[in-house]
């Protein structure tokens, strides 16, 4: 819900955060928090109701997660998941250390610090919890389907960029089999009646080239900075934006509709635009559509909707995401929801999310039926205009780090993997933006840059962190066993052998689960605009991650 935030000091240690809504409706608060292995995430507190007197802030994070670590404990189990003994004890050891510190006296010295400490100890739990999930799920879609019929994507938004790496690597097609270009309208007509086709002939030449399907669109994307300029003085009049539109949309799907397969027709739709109403950026969107299918009728015709969770209402929409997704399900003609969020801090992005609550989400995602296509990126380093890099001693540390993004690339691409709704999975960002950090570490880090000069194919040749086990090889545990309970510290937790998948239909020597390589990556790179090659063309550790994940999951 909307509302407004004051922040007031009570000492030097210790504020009150004021939340103002409009009505008295229970509610959850999303708070950053920053660990060493997972970046800057955004975690939320159990539901609360508006009071006059105080919460304490880590009391609520705790009862948060652990709260939803019960619920998912429980439904995970009715669906058939078995949960090892180990992560059973982790959980109840979590419930016995949640309720030590929700009895504990908050004027007490080290209040803070138990809290703190609990908190990631439950968060630890938590990922514990859903490693096994994913595990489990993953073989059983797999033993259970002959091939997932679902694709891998990537999306540029400089064409350059994107054939120069291609020429290099040629094997980039081992992480990705189709592409897209957001080329927008002010792109493609930058003046009225004079068209860019050369732009998308290029992407096309170039995609086939390096045996990807093109994917087109979307058509029209809704925000001032993607219309042209020229147009912008006619958004007042209705009629003549859509005679612009339609001029501009009947050439684009006449030329490509019989030769392009998959297309994204609109995106933006929610978006506050002034004198424009969503209900006529649906049917516009629809009529559109329409058209594509009388020349294409087996196109894959998708719509796309930005920053799918809570954080819309950031921004002036008009209609809340998932409203949006429902009002567009009455329009047949659309075969599913190009759904985009990209994880960062800028006003655009996506609030970073813990991965754990994010299968929440895509649970209320998947309930539509409809199939879904995700687009993601996120973020792998800072960069100078990122205000809580520096502090002013310089001593701050990062709040993403090319291990934090490995981190999320993992389980967020793995979460994806394990809907049924899920048809296809396009990275959102390919490229960096380069700022003064980039290139001044890029030329001191120059020569340390000879371990991401290999293909991919030489990658998964030489490195052992990225070959499947052979065949009637146990999968190994990603650190030595620990019998013990598992320590207060948040990098001391270890993974036991006992916590490997142990489904009745989950042969141990018949796991195929890539592990990948943690190797620190040489370029500081723009923050939250993370790709996933560096500012040389050289493929980036998570791109490395992308292409493990998908042979081992894909085939």
């Amino acid at each position: 819900m909307r509302s407004t935030a004051s922040l007031a000091e009570e000492n030097e240690t210790t504020g009150i955060l004021k939340l103002s809504v409009n009505w008295k409706e229970p509610g959850t608060i999303h708070v950053p928090w920053y660990s060493k292995r997972f970046g800057l995430i955004f975690f939320s507190t159990e539901v609360l109701r508006p009071r006059s007197e105080p919460f304490y802030l880590l009391r609520e994070l705790v009862r948060g997660q652990m709260s939803r670590i019960i619920k998912r404990e429980y439904d995970w189990e009715r669906k058939g998941l078995l949960i090892s003994d180990a992560v059973k004890n982790a959980i109840q050891s979590a419930r016995r250390k949640m309720v030590r510190f929700l009895t504990k006296d908050p004027s007490d010295p080290d209040f803070d610090a138990v809290g703190v400490a609990t908190f990631e100890y439950i968060l630890q739990t938590s990922h514990r919890l859903l490693d096994q999930f994913l595990e489990q799920s993953l073989y059983a879609r797999k033993v259970q389907t002959e091939a997932y019929p679902i694709f891998v994507g990537g999306r540029s938004f400089q064409l350059k960029h994107f054939e120069r790496f291609n020429e290099t690597y040629p094997s980039y097609s081992d992480a990705f089999q189709v592409w897209n270009t957001s080329y927008t309208w002010r792109q493609l007509e930058p003046e009225p009646g004079v068209y860019r086709w050369d732009l998308l002939d290029r992407f096309i030449e170039a995609s086939r080239k390096n045996n990807l399907d093109p994917v087109f669109g979307p058509i029209v994307q809704w925000d001032r900075e993607s219309l042209p300029t020229w147009i912008l003085g006619s958004l007042e009049e209705p009629y003549t934006l859509r005679q612009h539109l339609f001029r501009y949309g009947d050439e684009m799907i006449r030329r490509y509709a019989p030769i392009i397969q998959k297309w994204v027709v609109a995106s933006g739709l929610g978006s506050e635009m002034d004198y424009i109403l969503v209900q006529k950026r649906v049917e516009w969107a629809d009529t559109m559509a329409r058209q594509i299918r009388q020349l294409n009728p087996d196109a894959l015709l998708l719509v796309g909707i930005e920053r799918p969770w809570g954080d819309a209402l950031r921004f002036k929409s008009e209609i809340p995401p998932l409203e949006l997704a429902e009002t567009l399900l009455q329009r047949r003609v659309f075969n599913g929801f190009l759904v985009s969020f990209n994880y960062g801090l800028s006003p655009e992005a996506t609030l970073p999310r813990d991965a754990f609550e994010l299968n929440m989400l895509l649970d209320q995602w998947s309930s539509l039926g409809k199939p879904l296509y995700f687009s993601f990126s996120v973020p792998s380093a800072p960069s100078t205009y990122d205000p809580l890099w520096e502090t002013a001693e310089g001593k701050a540390e990062p709040i993403c780090t090319p291990h934090t993004q490995q981190e999320n690339v993992n389980r967020t691409f793995l979460s994806l993997l394990t809907r049924k709704t899920i048809r296809g999975i396009f990275w959102n960002c390919f490229d960096d933006l380069a700022s003064e950090a980039d290139l001044l570490v890029a030329e001191e880090g120059a020569s340390d840059l000879r371990d991401d000069t290999k293909s991919f194919s030489e990658l998964n040749d030489d490195d052992e962190t990225t070959r499947r086990p052979e065949k009637g090889a146990r999968k190994k545990p990603s650190v030595q066993p620990d019998e013990k309970e598992p320590s207060e510290s948040f990098d001391e937790l270890v993974i036991a052998e006992e916590e490997m998948p142990q489904a009745k239909i989950l042969e141990p020597e018949e796991v195929e689960i890539a592990s990948f390589d943690d190797s620190p990556d040489h370029l500081t790179l723009s923050f939250p605009h993370s790709g996933l090659v560096n500012a040389d063309g050289t493929p980036k550790s998570a791109f490395r991650k992308l292409a493990a994940l998908r042979a081992a999951y894909l085939g």
